[in-house]
């Protein structure tokens, strides 16, 4: 029996898209990868298990921001769209196992946008990454440009 836990990992992205009014559409690229934590294990008697779980997605994305101030804006976002994870798992150092799984993913989140220029804004946001194999919560940190 395999028990397993995850070291918070890192995720990254780009995005692009259309502004029509106060909604945003538009296509992400995420990556986000997680390592196991020392203290997963598997089977009798407990071995150490070492690994990480890589995750690659494509994601159609839709935003509504509500104005708060002036210059701020509280934003509702969500997304849809496929996802590619990668598990590989290592016993006691040894590599023993690793999987691909294709499948739809989604994602919902909240944020705040700061319009400080009429070309540009900071973004930050909180987002829930719902991939079966490691769901994650991300913190997103970004900026916009508007042509």
């Amino acid at each position: 029996k395999l028990y397993k836990r995850y070291e918070p990992g890192y995720s990254a992205g780009l995005s692009g898209g259309v502004r029509l009014g106060q909604w945003r559409m538009g296509l992400s690229l995420l990556h986000q990868r997680n390592l196991l934590h020392s203290s997963s294990w598997a089977r009798l008697p407990r071995k150490p298990l070492s690994g990480d779980v890589t995750t690659n997605a494509l994601l159609a994305e839709f935003a509504y921001g509500i104005p708060v101030f002036t210059s701020f804006s509280l934003n509702l976002n969500g997304a849809l769209g496929y996802r590619k994870t990668t598990t590989s798992l290592a016993l006691s150092g040894t590599p023993v196992q690793a999987n691909t799984d294709n499948a739809f993913a989604w994602s919902v989140g909240t944020g705040l946008e700061w319009n400080f220029s009429e070309q540009a804004s900071l973004l930050l946001a909180y987002r829930y990454f719902a991939e079966e194999t490691v769901p994650t919560h991300n913190a997103d940190l970004g900026l916009e440009f508007d042509f």
